[in-house]
């Protein structure tokens, strides 16, 4: 059924039908849409559609190839490791570790950033000049140098690297 109307008036699409529009007609953005979907998905569920345990050592089944190689197995789709750990289910699991630690660090980062920026919009007069050149010095450095010389300082490991990423946020 055709939609009718009396009078002659163009249909002006919101922003958000205009942005999901204009991602439509990107095949490169809606692949990456895709893959980011799956890996949510394995994160998600992961225990449930992983194929092995992703640190069970098979020493029958060690540095296999993907399955696409010559001598690959369909067992072990992306190959395991030198300690015979299936490559699959390990990428599995680290979406979960991948996606909950992002997810952390931007919380953390907002939270500071949030409260840093209220409380040097409340100030006035010379405090409020101070602080505003403070993180005007702060946002002149480069984020990726300011969490690199941050795990230079603290050192190498998930929550040292997680801590870098959050005060480089900010």
């Amino acid at each position: 059924m055709s939609r009718f109307s009396l009078y002659d008036d163009e249909a002006h699409p919101s922003p958000w039908q205009h942005t999901w529009r204009a991602f439509k007609s990107s095949h490169i953005a809606l692949v990456g849409l895709a893959v980011l979907l799956l890996f949510v998905f394995f994160a998600f569920f992961a225990p449930l559609v992983a194929p092995y345990n992703p640190t069970y050592q098979n020493t029958e089944a060690l540095l296999i190839p993907p399955s696409w190689a010559p001598n690959g197995s369909i067992a072990h789709l992306f190959g395991t490791d030198a300690l015979g750990r299936d490559l699959f289910s390990r990428i599995m699991y680290g979406c979960r570790v991948t996606f909950g630690t992002s997810l952390l660090v931007v919380i953390i980062a907002m939270l500071v950033g949030v409260t840093i920026g209220t409380i040097a919009g409340m100030l006035s007069g010379v405090r409020s000049s101070v602080v505003n050149h403070l993180l005007d010095a702060l946002m002149a450095i480069p984020t990726l140098l300011i969490a690199i010389i941050i795990v230079g300082i603290l050192g190498s490991g998930l929550v040292n690297s997680m801590w870098a990423i959050t005060l480089a946020l900010i």
